[in-house]
């Protein structure tokens, strides 16, 4: 099961720039978004990474990096990579989170903005 590109479907519609505390958005490991947002539409930003916090002292453990674009009507979408496990999941808004990785994959969807994207609930 490979990345995917998601749209965050819920809340302000954009992942936390900010560090999550632990134990949050329903996962042990919540992930969070280290970056620079696109300002443009159709911008695609690669020089973020997606982090996840795994204890008090270690706030971007297991890196990954990111992608995140800019769509009309001024949505992202967000290119995510599977976690590692049940245990780690993309937090959405400050306290919602994506499904763990036994629910990655099902359907695989393009980097067009007009695709229908699997929303992150």
């Amino acid at each position: 099961r490979g990345p995917k590109w998601v749209k965050i479907d819920t809340g302000l519609g954009v992942m936390p720039t900010f560090v999550p505390e632990e134990i949050s958005c329903g996962n042990r490991y919540a992930g969070w978004y280290d970056g620079e947002m696109p300002t443009e539409v159709g911008q695609t930003v690669r020089t973020g990474q997606y982090c996840f916090v795994t204890s008090a002292s270690a706030k971007c453990s297991s890196p990954r990096p990111a992608q995140v674009k800019k769509c009309q009507g001024g949505f992202y979408v967000y290119h995510l990579l599977p976690t590692a496990n049940g245990n780690y999941g993309y937090c959405a808004d400050s306290d919602v989170c994506d499904v763990a990785s036994e629910e990655w994959g099902k359907k695989e969807k393009s980097t067009d903005c007009d695709s229908a994207l699997i929303p992150l609930l």
